[in-house]
């Protein structure tokens, strides 16, 4: 079956589709053929491995989430105090002038820092992109 999709093993969805073809080759008996109850399983692990409730019924495959919030000016940074949960708010103005506070909690700074620290930065740029030009 010829088709166009190129999959990119540097990607997170890239090296999970090679780490789950990996698992299912795996599975294969000597003589080519593979067991379906332990291919079935290392499928379902694979799913649940990635937060996927392979009982909750068919998922929706151009589901997307919700839309990006595309900042484009920051205010202030506020600590926590010392009492309360370890959680930066940070005041933000959005591109179409909405105020926005963002909530970050230990994860996401670390997430935000290596953003910054260019690790993601690629994958933002695109996704203001497709924003954008959906806008």
């Amino acid at each position: 079956m010829a088709h166009n999709l190129r999959i990119d093993p540097t990607t997170p969805e890239g090296e999970a589709i090679v780490t789950l073809f990996n698992l299912i080759q795996a599975d294969e008996e000597e003589d080519g053929t593979w067991n379906a109850v332990d291919a079935v399983d290392t499928l379902c692990r694979w799913f649940r491995e990635r937060g996927i409730d392979i009982d909750a019924g068919p998922i929706e495959p151009h589901a997307t989430g919700p839309e990006p919030l595309i900042v484009s000016r920051f205010d202030i940074a506020m600590e926590p105090a010392p009492e309360e949960d370890p959680v930066l708010t940070i005041g933000a103005i959005a591109d179409n002038a909405q105020p926005v506070a963002l909530l970050f909690d230990r994860e996401d700074r670390v997430k935000v820092a290596h953003w910054l620290l260019g690790g993601e930065q690629d994958d933002i740029r695109i996704r203001r992109t497709r924003h954008a030009e959906r806008s």
